[in-house]
């Protein structure tokens, strides 16, 4: 399963708070294109400050917002280690 991006998480959750973008930017003290834009991904790296506002408004962790709800994140796998062949000393 592919994790979702942090604004994907930021729409569902306005969306299951049955919030318009406008109500949103208007609780988080931001413009409704602001909105648009984590939502679309057009702002990918919100300031930290920012973050925990709009955490603080959906009600969730930042860890939520940036990783999704535990089990949900793809954990890279570790690279095949690759064996190599002992050789005696000449």
């Amino acid at each position: 399963m592919e994790s979702k991006r942090m604004g994907e998480r930021i729409r569902e959750m306005r969306i299951q708070r049955e919030w318009s973008g406008a109500e949103l930017a208007r609780r988080v003290g931001v413009t409704r294109a602001t909105v648009n834009q984590w939502e679309g991904g057009a702002i990918k790296n919100i300031k930290l400050e920012m973050l925990l506002k709009v955490t603080q408004v959906l009600g969730c962790t930042p860890n939520h917002l940036i990783l999704g709800p535990p089990g949900t994140v793809n954990v890279p796998q570790p690279g095949r280690v690759r064996k190599t062949k002992k050789t005696s000393p000449p």
